[in-house]
């Protein structure tokens, strides 16, 4: 009995490991991208904090439609809150992350809408370019 129950435990916690790390993919300009385990897609862009800021900011409101909520940028990071038509809140934090790299991470929805946080990054991608 205490084997069939260690070997669960086992399998438990490789099934954890495996989710735990996330998933990755590639957006359609072929920029990798993170799907971390709190849902957030997350991807590095070669772009100074304050324009990859005002880029997603811009693509939020004049590409996408969204109600800004709430938008702040300092020095180190942003944060951008937006809401939808159907009143889903959707969340672009940035990080610096070097003097030319910011570390992007977006959440879509109510439980983190993977297909809809990857539309969000491949417009920020082409509103930077």
């Amino acid at each position: 009995m205490s084997g069939m129950r260690g070997s669960l435990l086992m399998m438990l916690c490789v099934i954890g490991l495996v989710v735990g790390a996330g998933c990755s993919g590639k957006t359609t300009a072929g920029r990798s991208y993170t799907f971390t385990v709190d849902r957030k897609v997350q991807v590095y862009m070669a772009s100074p904090l304050e324009k990859t800021h005002s880029t997603a900011e811009r693509v939020l409101r004049e590409d996408l439609g969204y109600r800004i909520t709430s938008s702040r940028v300092d020095a180190l990071d942003g944060w951008i809150e937006a809401k939808t038509a159907r009143d889903d809140t959707v969340r672009v934090e940035s990080f610096r992350d070097g003097e030319n790299m910011t570390r992007v991470r977006v959440f879509t929805g109510p439980m983190g809408d993977r297909s809809r946080s990857v539309t969000i990054v491949e417009r920020i991608e082409r509103g930077l370019r």
